[in-house]
C-alpha cells in the first residue's frame, strides 16, 4: 500500500459522529454546538452558568478557529476553553497546555507485522490463553451486558478509576452502529471483557474490565489481539487504545515499568503500537472565574473519587 494515501490518523473523529456527540452530551448534561464544524461540549453549572468548553479540534483554518473560540468565549461568558487535540500547530503555542496520549496501532500493515510488532511476551501470553480454553466472543446479549457491567465496576473501583455513566454505556452497547462488545469466557462464565467504539476509519478501546481471579489465563491479551484482528478484517485504519501515559526507558533504551505488577500504560505499550501525544490548550478569558471554577472541579473530582 501506498503510504502517501494513507489519511494520517489524528485524536477526536470519533466526535464527529452526530450520533455519538449527542449521545454523549446527553448523558453528561452539555450542550452541543459546533466551532468551525469542531464539536463543542458546553459544561453548565447551576446559578453560576457556563464554566467550561471543551472543544475536540480536527480540521480547519487553526487561526480562525481560534478566533471563534474568542468570539463563543464573548458570547456565552465562557472563562475557559480547553482545546483538545493532536495536531501541532505554532498558533496553538500562545497557550498553556497539558498533555496526555495514547497508543495507536496502524491496521494498514499486515497482520503479520502487526504480530511481529507486539512484545515477545504478549504473544507468549496470547498463546496461554488460547491453550487454557479462553474464548473471545463479540455479545449482544444483554446478560452478558450485564455480567461484564459488574465487572468493569468492580476493576474500576480497584484501581481507583471514575466508573462511566451507566446509562450512556448501556446506550452505546445498544447502538451496533457504533460499538461492539467484546467478552472472554472460561466455559461460560464472562472474566473480561471491553467495549469498543467505532468511527470512520478507527476503533477505540472505550472501557475495559477484568475478574482479578482469573488473570492467570491471561484473558486481556487475548481480548485486545482478537479486536486488532476484528478490527483489520473489518477494513479500519487505526486501532486506538485509549489513554496512556509515555513510556519511559532506562539510559539503555529498555522500558522502566515491564514485568509484574504493570499498569495499564506498559500493557498498552506491549501490543506494539506507536505513541500519539495528545494536546490540551488551554484558553483562558477570564482568569478569576477560571481559578474559582478550577478549585470547584476539583473538590467535585475527589468526592466522586471517594465515593
Amino acid at each position: 500500500m501506498n503510504d502517501q494515501n494513507i489519511a494520517e490518523w489524528k485524536s477526536g473523529e470519533i466526535f464527529l459522529e452526530d450520533e455519538y456527540a449527542c449521545m454523549y452530551a446527553k448523558h453528561r448534561k452539555y450542550i452541543l454546538t459546533k466551532i468551525l464544524n469542531n464539536t463543542c461540549f458546553l459544561i453548565k453549572r447551576p446559578i453560576i452558568g457556563i464554566v467550561k468548553a471543551n472543544v475536540f479540534y480536527y480540521n480547519g483554518n487553526v487561526n480562525e478557529f481560534i478566533d471563534e473560540c474568542y468570539r463563543l468565549s464573548k458570547e456565552k461568558n465562557i472563562p475557559y476553553i480547553e482545546i483538545q487535540t493532536s495536531i501541532t500547530d505554532k498558533a496553538f503555542l500562545q497557550f498553556p497546555h497539558k498533555n496526555t496520549g495514547t497508543y495507536i496501532i496502524n491496521l494498514h500493515d499486515d497482520i503479520e507485522t502487526i504480530w511481529n510488532n507486539l512484545n515477545k511476551k504478549a504473544r507468549n501470553q496470547i498463546r496461554q490463553a488460547r491453550k487454557k480454553n479462553v474464548e473471545v466472543v463479540i455479545t449482544d446479549s444483554e446478560k452478558d451486558f450485564l455480567e461484564w457491567w459488574d465487572i468493569y465496576s468492580k476493576t474500576a473501583n480497584h484501581k481507583e478509576f471514575i466508573l462511566e455513566s451507566y446509562n450512556l454505556t448501556k446506550e452505546l452497547f445498544e447502538k451496533k452502529e457504533i460499538s461492539r462488545l467484546f467478552v472472554a469466557k472460561i466455559g461460560n462464565k464472562i472474566v473480561s471483557g471491553n467495549l469498543i467504539i467505532l468511527s470512520n476509519t478507527e476503533v477505540i478501546w472505550k472501557l475495559g474490565g477484568s475478574d482479578r481471579e482469573f488473570s492467570e489465563f491471561r484473558p486481556n491479551h487475548l481480548l485486545q489481539w482478537e479486536i486488532i484482528e476484528w478490527s483489520k478484517k473489518q477494513g479500519y485504519s487505526y486501532y486506538d487504545m485509549g489513554g496512556a501515559l509515555p513510556p519511559r526507558y532506562d539510559i539503555n533504551g529498555v522500558p522502566i515499568d515491564e514485568g509484574s505488577g504493570e499498569g495499564p500504560s506498559s500493557f498498552k505499550r506491549k501490543f506494539g503500537g506507536e505513541y500519539k501525544e495528545i494536546y490540551k490548550y488551554q484558553i483562558i478569558t477570564n482568569k478569576l472565574r477560571y481559578k474559582i471554577n478550577k478549585a470547584l472541579i476539583n473538590a467535585r473530582f475527589k468526592l466522586m473519587r471517594h465515593l
